[in-house]
């Protein structure tokens, strides 16, 4: 997508992750998790974004200064860039503008087989969408587009999924105020989406 770039990290090869970029409190995070494997990831999550972040700004890992947003969302306390991040199952990706009215939002998620239509109708899909699904994968298309628009929008999954509407026709996908698109993740069994917006900007139809 144009003006937005995309990083990923498969964050289970870091066998050492390194905590000394993190901040006080993301090593306290870290030392709050039960399992090591955990603690791991987020490590490396949280070093993959650093890493990114400070490339982009032309700091050191340590340095980049980031808070936390409402409903969690990490974001950079100069607000210089925009910026979102995913994970699932060791699998990471940030996406990122260097235009701060840019709203970007980015998911990814691995397929899974207990996750059925049924289960997510009318609770995430509207009939329309649960019509046009046509297995696991086209399933998790809906659903990251959805959960991309949500977290660009800052609301998360406190805002009920079924107001994001998903149109699918062919290979386009669409959603009323946003431009959204599939990503190709670097591992198979992943389906990943990517929404963007500007908040100068009124609503336009999807492309």
């Amino acid at each position: 997508m144009i003006g937005v770039d995309v990083c990923w990290a498969s964050v289970d090869e870091v066998t050492t992750p390194d905590p000394s970029t993190l901040s006080v409190a993301e090593r306290d995070r870290a030392a709050a998790f039960t399992f090591a494997s955990d603690a791991a990831r987020f490590v490396g999550r949280r070093a993959f974004l650093r890493g990114v972040l400070s490339t982009r700004l032309g700091v050191a890992p340590a340095d980049v200064e980031l808070m936390v947003a409402a409903h969690g969302r990490p974001v950079l306390a100069g607000g210089e860039l925009a910026f979102s991040t995913a994970h699932s199952d060791g699998l990471a990706v940030v996406a990122l503008a260097d235009d701060a009215m840019v709203q970007v939002g980015v998911d990814v998620e691995r397929m899974r087989s207990d996750v059925t239509t049924a289960e997510l109708a009318g609770r995430v899909l509207t009939e329309d969408e649960s019509a046009a699904v046509t297995g696991p994968e086209s399933l998790f298309v809906f659903w990251t587009v959805k959960e991309a628009c949500l977290k660009a929008a800052g609301t998360g999954f406190q805002c009920p999924a079924t107001d994001v509407v998903v149109t699918w026709r062919g290979d386009e996908l669409g959603v009323d105020g946003w431009s959204v698109e599939r990503l190709t993740p670097p591992r198979p069994g992943f389906v990943a989406a990517l929404a963007v917006s500007r908040r100068a900007a009124p609503p336009a139809a999807g492309r």
